[in-house]
């Protein structure tokens, strides 16, 4: 069985940077799964992921999920959700290519916005859930 999280992180990642609309909103091709010291806000984070075997008698496939964190500093909710909007779109029951496997399923399956402790940083959350099934 193939374990294609690096596949997919970097396929994700190049939807992202390369959507010149979701640029516009967060500027300098701001999406990471580290983030660089002195970054401005906003910016998106590539998160946590978690895999769950989902193979069968016959078929190999792992359901993956990844969290997608976008932070801004904007007084108020209208920029992290104007963010969050354009990431729904370009990830939701999207296809996608990896190599010696079958995506079946890409889902946002939960979204979350929370202000932080310091009352001016907005944190969202998409969580993705992809299921692979090799080829």
């Amino acid at each position: 069985m193939g374990y294609h999280s690096f596949d997919l992180q970097s396929i994700i990642y190049s939807t992202l940077n390369g959507d010149s609309t979701l640029d516009g909103l967060v500027g300098d091709n701001k999406i990471f799964d580290n983030v660089p010291q002195a970054t401005t806000y906003p910016y998106v984070v590539i998160g946590n992921e978690s895999a769950i075997n989902r193979g069968t008698k016959t078929l190999d496939g792992n359901d993956y999920t990844m969290d997608i964190d976008v932070w801004s500093q904007y007084r108020g909710k209208k920029e992290i959700k104007e963010i969050m909007e354009r990431i729904y779109n370009l990830l939701h029951d999207a296809t996608y290519s990896v190599s010696g496997a079958n995506m079946v399923l890409s889902q946002i399956r939960n979204v979350l916005t929370l202000v932080e402790s310091d009352g001016i940083t907005r944190h969202g959350v998409l969580t993705l859930s992809v299921i692979v099934y090799d080829n």
